[in-house]
């Protein structure tokens, strides 16, 4: 990542059942001042999305009990929050149907830090706080 300062108290969600990929998010995003927090799969990440209301969210697609386009169609039910879907999965129209399920950004794994970073500020600009609908 850049070392760019970020803006205060930022929230980010990690949704994804690769305890060494979210781990080492975690530290990447906490050391450019993020708040972090992580879900191991869909299940558990909305219920963090409820109860903690992040900022934004990055989600795989293969996860198990829900997986990544289960868990954006749910939470679209309750939230616009920004979300980033980091996903190995291949294929022409893989990027269309993500957008089209309702996340803001594809990035494709493996993918650098820096990508991510700016990503993440891309979406992070776009956005006040996150939006909750009750």
């Amino acid at each position: 990542m850049n070392g760019r300062p970020t803006q205060p108290h930022r929230k980010i969600l990690v949704v994804g059942d690769d305890k060494s990929l979210t781990r080492v998010l975690g530290i990447a995003l906490s050391s450019q001042g993020y708040t972090v927090q992580t879900a191991n799969d869909g299940v558990q990440g909305l219920v963090r999305v409820k109860s903690w209301h992040p900022d934004l969210v990055m989600c795989d697609l293969a996860m198990p009990h829900m997986d990544g386009f289960a868990f954006l169609s749910r939470m679209r039910c309750f939230t616009d929050v920004p979300v980033i879907i980091l996903s190995g999965e291949k294929g022409l129209l893989i990027d269309s149907a993500v957008i089209a399920a309702g996340a803001n950004l594809f990035v494709r794994k493996p993918f650098e830090m820096k990508a991510l970073d700016e990503a993440i500020s891309s979406q992070l600009a776009n956005t006040g706080a996150a939006s909750v609908h009750h």
